[in-house]
């Protein structure tokens, strides 16, 4: 087949998520010295594209839920629908900060284009600037939501020459093809109680996302089903509504990354 199917995992993912809950993910990293050219960010991160395939592709549904979704590749891609420019209000502090990140994280990532954004954002305080990184728990989980922003930088003053890309977007499956395709995941996915919690939840939860032989992902869903929700998380309304479990924490470092977003060499 000319595609990859989604891990009952990510397809939960995908399925729980509704106009309140969203199911994104965000890492930051701040910097110090004066911020590069955008023109330059966006050179770096074409550069590295051939090393995370997934921020070429977009998912696929399979006609009436007969399978898991599928990634296939974006006829379409275009870098600079994903790549944003932005800057802080003075004077540029942890509060403009939080407030930038909370508006960029509020709204839905487009399910017709490739799960992810990178925003790179000047005006901090400090002569420092920043890349805050949006992508879709689908496509990634929280560890390596930090590695990619990792993955698009050099550790050196000097920057690596683009990777090698021959890059083609392959002929998207036709859903006929998706649907026969399907059919061969049926005996693998049986109703669990993983199905049964998320109906109970009321979320829509098609067969087609029940980890059926993956029991980690059949544990981690029955415990987030189970977690414990205040009055105020249940709420369909407000700053809050459809947050479940504990608020989101802010961290922070007193580390500091040495990378360079140099001028580009192509």
């Amino acid at each position: 087949m000319s595609f990859d199917r989604l891990s009952p995992l990510d397809a939960l993912f995908l399925h729980v998520e509704d106009d309140v809950s969203h199911m994104h993910i965000a890492a930051i990293g701040i910097f110090e010295g004066p911020a590069p050219r955008y023109k330059d960010v966006v050179n770096m991160v074409r550069g590295k594209l051939p090393l995370v395939p997934r921020y070429r592709q977009v998912v696929r549904f399979v006609p009436l839920d007969l399978g898991r979704p599928v990634w296939v590749d974006d006829p379409h891609f275009n870098i600079d629908y994903h790549l944003r420019h932005t800057a802080l209000p003075a004077p540029g502090g942890d509060a403009e900060l939080r407030a930038l990140v909370g508006r960029v994280m509020a709204q839905q990532l487009d399910r017709s284009k490739p799960l992810w954004e990178i925003w790179m954002v000047e005006g901090l305080e400090q002569g420092r600037w920043a890349l805050l990184s949006k992508t879709h728990h689908a496509l990634v989980d929280g560890v390596a939501g930090s590695d990619l922003l990792a993955v698009m930088m050099d550790t050196s003053p000097t920057p690596m020459p683009p990777v090698e890309d021959d890059w083609r977007p392959r002929p998207a499956p036709s859903g006929m093809k998706l649907a026969v395709g399907a059919a061969t995941d049926w005996p693998a996915a049986p109703t669990s109680s993983s199905a049964r919690c998320g109906r109970a939840r009321g979320y829509r939860v098609p067969r087609s996302a029940v980890p059926g032989r993956w029991p980690t992902a059949c544990r981690r869903w029955r415990a987030w089903c189970g977690r414990p929700r205040s009055r105020a998380s249940t709420a369909r309304s407000g700053p809050i509504a459809g947050m479940r479990g504990r608020p989101p924490r802010w961290t922070t470092s007193s580390g500091c990354a040495r990378v360079w977003v140099g001028p580009s060499t192509t």
